[in-house]
């Protein structure tokens, strides 16, 4: 399910994108509405016009088809033919979630004048996923209204407007920069785990320079951040510290440049936290018991498909797990290396966290959603475990970009809203837009994505692009911005008197090396 590019130098090499024919000129278009990539082609073949929606007409006629597929690469699948000839184009502008307009030329009822026409289609249940992962179902039920920045909220100074922020996280922690924000509910409070933090500024302690924040905030208007703090600390804020007491080392792991916590979990009294280290080249879990100032190693988690971690606290038994018996399970949701860019799943009784057993964890091996009982099954290897989606990760990082991280990037964000009923998944494609897919259960099946946030698409709306956007001109490494780290924070989620539904959520930029508030507006379309 993967593509393989090549470059200019070996276009030769260029393979034809499977069942996709044409005779003529064709069109394609990403539709919001679908979820799916759409190519509309003329002349590709002839058929009786019953055939083609010609009641009555059993001549054959030229025909033109319509293709879906859930990436540009496929795989496509022929929808459905109508009567026509030349394609000319396909009109992006008053697309609808069931219909959008095209111009074609000759061929069937359409004369050889240029004419504009209106292509309306049906969409059904999607077939029941089998197998590896969880299978496909159609886009997310939203429609995108809007998505803007509500505010900088790390530093003092506003990038894009250039006047002070509402955080002033300088002036009152010595924060001027830092990145992610991973959000986690812990005794009634809301926490962020932030990544490297004022790297390489005075007083940077190059083995430890992470940071965490929290805030009581019920919404946007009142979100206010308050760091962790340390008087003791260069800088004045507390970077977290992990020992290993079965090592005998007060300070056993390098929590310096990409080594960050990644995800958290609060279970009334002891804070887990999920941190990836040795550059982001495996993950391991670590408990507090002080709030997220020191931390104990309990073990390794992930070495392959485990690096990059969302969690989630379920309660009731998980299907396929019925030999063992617990209250509330952990879904760790992981991205991993470049050879498993994806998003799996795996689960752990809340117990065998306490305990640090990690011979507990089982990973989603398999899932069968043909019928209305889900059937999974679960391995004690992560090796074993299958995709719940596929990121788009399009032509990959740049080599020099992969010599620094071990990882794939993605950033998957994944949680359950009660607001919504469902299971939302945000993560980077390419780290130049935001995704967002859905899911009625945490294994699927899994929405095609949407678009949540495309600064090239959204110019205004957002950060200013190629400000906060890399605008792929500067060769400088490091130079331009990206997008990653887009996570939704839960407790603001909202039901709009309008029907509609608010989004707020983080997102980091790069250059400049600081982290935004966003919102999104979302219509249920179904």
């Amino acid at each position: 399910g993967q593509p393989r590019w090549v470059g200019h130098e070996e276009r030769d090499k260029a393979a034809p994108l499977d069942t996709l024919e044409t005779m003529a000129q064709g069109a394609a278009i990403y539709h919001e509405g679908t979820g799916r990539y759409l190519f509309l082609t003329g002349f590709a073949g002839v058929a009786p016009g019953e055939q083609l929606g010609l009641p009555g007409l059993e001549d054959p006629f030229p025909a033109g088809a319509l293709y879906e597929a859930p990436n540009p690469w496929g795989p496509w699948r022929k929808a459905g033919m109508f009567p026509g000839g030349y394609i000319a184009s396909i009109i992006p502008k008053d697309a609808g979630p069931r219909h959008f307009y095209f111009t074609a030329a000759g061929g069937g009822f359409v004369t050889y004048n240029l004419n504009v026409g209106r292509m309306e289609f049906d969409i059904g249940e999607p077939p029941a996923g089998t197998g590896g992962g969880s299978g496909v179902a159609n886009g997310p039920p939203f429609r995108l209204l809007s998505t803007r920045k509500l505010e900088q909220v790390i530093g003092d100074l506003d990038f894009e407007t250039l006047e002070p922020t509402r955080q002033q996280t300088e002036t009152r922690f010595g924060i001027a920069h830092t990145d992610l924000g991973a959000p986690f509910e812990y005794q009634g409070k809301l926490y962020l785990l932030f990544g490297d933090s004022d790297p390489e500024a005075p007083g940077w302690d190059e083995r430890h320079d992470d940071a965490i924040a929290w805030t009581d905030a019920a919404g946007p208007e009142d979100f206010l951040l308050n760091f962790l703090t340390d008087p003791s600390r260069p800088r004045g804020y507390a970077n977290p510290r992990i020992s290993c007491p079965d090592e005998g080392k007060d300070d056993c792991i390098d929590l310096g440049t990409l080594n960050v916590p990644v995800a958290g979990l609060g279970d009334g009294e002891t804070m887990f936290v999920w941190f990836a280290v040795d550059s982001a080249g495996r993950s391991l879990l670590a408990r507090s018991e002080d709030g997220g100032y020191t931390f104990r190693k309990v073990y390794d988690f992930g070495r392959t498909h485990f690096i990059d971690i969302a969690v989630a606290l379920v309660s009731g038994p998980l299907p396929g797990m019925s030999a063992c018996n617990s209250d509330q399970w952990v879904l760790i949701f992981g991205s991993g290396n470049h050879d498993n860019p994806d998003v799996y799943l795996a689960a752990a009784p809340i117990e065998s966290l306490r305990a640090g057993d990690r011979q507990a964890v089982r990973f989603l091996s398999g899932a069968d959603l043909s019928s209305g009982e889900p059937k999974l099954t679960w391995s004690p290897n992560e090796t074993d475990c299958v995709p719940l989606f596929r990121i788009e990760h399009g032509p990959g990082l740049s080599p020099e970009r992969r010599a620094m991280h071990a990882w794939a990037f993605g950033e998957p964000l994944i949680h359950y809203s009660p607001e919504l009923g469902l299971w939302l998944a945000t993560y980077n494609a390419q780290q130049k837009t935001i995704r967002l897919r859905t899911a009625p259960q945490p294994w699927g099946p899994w929405s095609e994505s949407m678009a949540l946030f495309d600064p090239a698409k959204d110019y205004g709306w957002g950060p200013a692009y190629g400000r906060y956007i890399g605008d792929g001109k500067n060769p400088n490494l490091g130079a331009e911005g990206e997008l990653y780290g887009p996570y939704v924070i839960p407790r603001f989620t909202r039901l709009l008197p309008d029907g509609t539904v608010r989004l707020d959520w983080l997102l980091s930029t790069w250059q400049p090396y600081t982290v935004v508030l966003m919102e999104s507006i979302l219509e249920r379309t179904r």
